[in-house]
């Protein structure tokens, strides 16, 4: 028995040896804790500097904010110290709760009228009475452009060569005769590189250098100076100066792209162009174009 509690207590202090009491142990833990924490804190606050966090500043009761006075402010206004305000205007809503509301006095926030919708676009042709019509076309497709005047305005059948392709603004500033359209569309079409060739009653619209190879013939009746819209070759009659002299006077002035051929037997001179362009060439053909002798006489004698 002896021997048994002998060797019980050697096992107990070899479990517990000098300096292993749990109490001590523990006190040198929280001395180790206490250490750490400061660095733990300090490392914390600078985290929270590098992401921008900052904590809210402590509220005053010295009046309004700078973002609730600044005069810069879309719609801001301040009552005066002797304006009447309705109940509706000053109600800008309770203080926030546990602190002192900053606002010193009612601010008013007007807020604007909301603004008109889009007006719808006006039609690009549109019928001013009397025969007359305003036209309008800023960047359109001229498809587009062709479609309302020849089909919806004129009511002419039409087709369009699929090379024909662009925008174009065509605008009048007054109105103009119906009668008209059709030479505007011509000019504009020309300044688009296409032209509008005269086909059973209608129009064929096809680049302009393929009409210039296969131009119908167009002239005038009656006599008068004239011609029908279309690109084509337009006949200008040549009465009284040469036709080779005209042509040497008027071929620098003619577009480019544009032809100007002599008929010598026939005293004729033929145009391959607009119809626009051939009245500006007939007008001066017909100035050159006059009778040296008018107006004149002359007498003949006998030489002996």
């Amino acid at each position: 028995m002896t021997r048994r509690l002998a060797s019980r207590r050697n096992e107990v202090g070899a479990r517990w040896a000098p300096g292993d009491n749990p109490h001590l142990a523990r006190a040198g833990g929280q001395r180790r804790l206490g250490r750490i924490l400061p660095f733990v804190a300090l490392t914390l606050l600078l985290g929270c500097k590098e992401l921008g966090i900052e904590a809210e500043p402590a509220p005053t009761s010295s009046g309004p904010t700078t973002e609730l006075t600044d005069p810069n402010l879309k719609h801001w206004q301040v009552a005066g110290a002797g304006a009447s305000i309705s109940g509706k205007e000053a109600a800008i809503g309770p203080p926030p709760t546990g602190r002192e509301s900053p606002l010193a006095r009612p601010v008013i926030y007007q807020v604007a009228a909301a603004a008109p919708g889009p007006t719808a676009p006006s039609p690009p042709i549109t019928v001013t009475g009397s025969d007359k019509v305003m036209v309008n076309f800023v960047g359109a497709d001229v498809h587009e452009v062709i479609s309302s005047v020849l089909g919806d305005m004129l009511k002419l059948n039409y087709s369009i060569d699929p090379k024909v392709q662009g925008t174009v603004t065509f605008r009048t500033m007054s109105p103009i005769p119906k009668s008209d359209l059709l030479g505007l569309l011509e000019d504009m079409l020309a300044l688009a590189g296409a032209a509008m060739v005269p086909q059973d009653g209608g129009y064929n619209i096809i680049p302009l250098d393929q009409a210039s190879k296969v131009p119908p013939i167009l002239e005038s009746v009656g006599g008068r100076i004239g011609f029908d819209p279309g690109f084509g070759i337009h006949i200008i009659p040549v009465h009284f100066a040469s036709p080779d002299s005209l042509k040497a006077v008027a071929e620098p002035m003619l577009p480019p792209g544009r032809l100007l051929f002599i008929d010598a037997p026939h005293h004729l001179l033929m145009y391959v162009g607009t119809s626009t362009e051939a009245d500006d060439i007939a007008d001066l053909i017909a100035t050159l174009d006059v009778d040296p002798m008018a107006g004149k006489s002359f007498a003949m004698f006998p030489v002996r």
